[in-house]
């Protein structure tokens, strides 16, 4: 079974996870960054996403014909600067995969977190993912100085959070 997670900050990431049995860690097949580029605004340049290539990701990502897509729903708070770009994120993620027919759901942070007993530090979910997935996801959730990458271990923990859900369901 295939299940797939996506985080959707501007640091975010897409994983696929292939899950066996349940008492068997799942495998991360792919796990790949959401694509961003940077633009100009006055003087600065700030990251913003680069919608082709996240519909070209989207398609890549059908073809693995997930069982499901996990998308998680973040909100800023009204008082932070670019809270509105959070929700962009997760409708853009949205439209791209209901074009290409992916099974969509919906998951708070608060949710998955606490079905999975994951604290809310960024630090903590890279160790959970590393401990969670087969081969410790294969040292994608580091970067390549050892810091730990968030954006892809939550995507991974939220397709391994839709695995358990449905096997859950005994959709299995």
């Amino acid at each position: 079974m295939i299940c797939v997670g996506a985080d959707p900050g501007l640091h975010g990431a897409i994983a696929v996870l292939e899950c066996k049995r349940h008492g068997e860690r799942p495998v991360l097949v792919g796990c790949w960054d959401i694509p961003t580029a940077g633009r100009i605004y006055g003087k600065v340049a700030r990251p913003r996403y680069v919608l082709p290539e996240v519909a070209n990701l989207l398609k890549a990502v059908a073809v693995f014909e997930p069982e499901t897509f996990v998308i998680e729903e973040v909100q800023g708070h009204g008082h932070q600067k670019g809270s509105s770009y959070f929700g962009y994120g997760v409708g853009i993620l949205h439209m791209a995969a209901t074009i290409y027919g992916l099974p969509i759901s919906i998951c708070s942070p608060s949710r998955w977190k606490a079905d999975l007993r994951c604290p809310a530090a960024k630090s903590a979910s890279v160790r959970m993912a590393e401990a969670r997935i087969a081969d410790g996801g294969n040292g994608m959730f580091r970067g390549p100085k050892g810091g730990g990458l968030d954006g892809r271990a939550e995507a991974a923990l939220l397709a391994y959070w839709g695995w358990v859900k449905l096997a859950r369901r005994g959709a299995m």
